[in-house]
């Protein structure tokens, strides 16, 4: 399995803003009341240490409304999503 401490990860990974990158985003989904999000990273702003541990998953359901979109019942879609570790 995958290293589940997001440091450790991001190493794994060779991905170094991952940390940082994370942190800005659930500042974003947990301060923004109107949907907006930062598009760059913001290091004046507080954000939330990351103690918990992490999960990878290969795969995961969305379901959304595009009220453009009929085909599904009343407009309602589940896609989904599937990535491969190994896919370049």
């Amino acid at each position: 399995g995958y290293l589940c401490v997001l440091q450790d990860l991001a190493a794994y990974i060779s991905e170094p803003s991952l940390p940082a990158l994370t942190r800005q985003f659930l500042y974003d989904q947990l301060s923004n009341k109107d949907g907006s999000v930062g598009m760059a990273l913001d290091n004046s702003i507080p954000l939330l240490e990351i103690i918990s541990p992490i999960s990878v998953f290969h795969s995961a359901s969305a379901t959304f409304y595009a009220p453009s979109d009929l085909s599904g019942t009343h407009g309602i879609h589940c896609e989904i999503i599937r990535s491969t570790p190994l896919w370049q």
